[in-house]
């Protein structure tokens, strides 16, 4: 039989474990980063460099759409363009 102070002992020792393992695990979103909610500065950093990758359903409904409204869906297209690095 264990004595109170074997048991002190022990209960001390799972605790270190315990302890050491989470450290050694890292944190809850450790590889789900993506699930995390996004803050303020996260929205407001995609808003201010994000990149705009148009689907290809975009330019195909350029057909669709009168030459009006084709030219200003370019023009506003063009605007959000930004110099490539190294060009």
């Amino acid at each position: 039989m264990m004595g109170a102070v074997d048991e002190q002992d022990e209960v001390a020792r799972e605790h270190r474990t315990h302890a050491t393992n989470a450290e050694m695990s890292g944190g809850l979103f450790d590889g789900f980063e993506s699930y995390r909610t996004p803050t303020e500065a996260d929205y407001r950093g995609l808003l201010t460099s994000g990149l705009i990758v148009p689907d290809t359903n975009v330019f195909l409904n350029l057909y669709r759409y009168n030459e009006r409204n084709t030219q200003r869906f370019l023009v506003r297209l063009e605007e959000t363009r930004r110099p490539t690095v190294g060009a």
